[in-house]
């Protein structure tokens, strides 16, 4: 089990076996986070950008 906080509101957020760009959400916030690092049992999440869909305009 590896731990980290989300970068939105500073909740401790844990995963089991996490993997690099794995997304998940945050319990307290909402916000859609991505694993950015793994080193041991320490996980560093980045907020996922959504782009609005380009329609050709």
């Amino acid at each position: 089990m590896a731990k980290g906080n989300c970068p939105e509101c500073d909740a401790e957020i844990e995963i089991n076996d996490p993997v690099i760009r794995e997304v998940t959400e945050c319990p307290e916030c909402g916000a859609e986070l991505e694993v950015v690092e793994i080193k041991g049992n320490k996980i560093k999440f980045s907020v996922v950008e959504i782009s609005g869909e380009d329609w050709g305009e």
